[in-house]
């Protein structure tokens, strides 16, 4: 599937509907494998940009958390890095109440590296 449209994908939710050309009654619907999935559905460069983002975000993070200890910072940081381990064995990106939670923590994370960088340390 990924030969077909390498660099830009078959688009956001084709996977179901590409994966009956290939082989029907398969008994499931999902590659079971968010980062496969996305590359499928949105290319080489979609999946490129998300993960390049999310790990600049993780680095920040880790620099910041070096400099304050701040604890709150680390746990949310090994909390989504442990949702994007889990994203190889299943598709919770493709859970709207479970990609929401991904998407607040990373904002929390971002948040509290921000706060970190301009006064040394997190607002109480």
């Amino acid at each position: 599937m990924v030969k077909k449209n390498f660099f830009i994908g078959r688009g956001v939710g084709s996977f179901m509907n590409e994966l009956n050309t290939y082989k029907s009654n398969l008994g499931w619907q999902y590659a079971h494998n968010c980062y496969l999935q996305m590359l499928v559905e949105t290319g080489v460069i979609g999946l490129l940009s998300f993960l390049i983002f999310v790990f600049s975000i993780f680095l920040k993070a880790v620099k910041k958390f070096k400099i304050s200890k701040n604890f709150v910072l680390l746990g949310i940081t090994g909390g989504l890095f442990s949702f994007l381990v889990h994203s190889f064995f299943d598709t919770q990106f493709y859970s709207l109440k479970l990609s929401v939670l991904f998407w607040l923590w990373l904002g929390v994370v971002t948040r509290l590296s921000v706060d970190i960088a301009q006064k040394g340390e997190v607002k109480r």
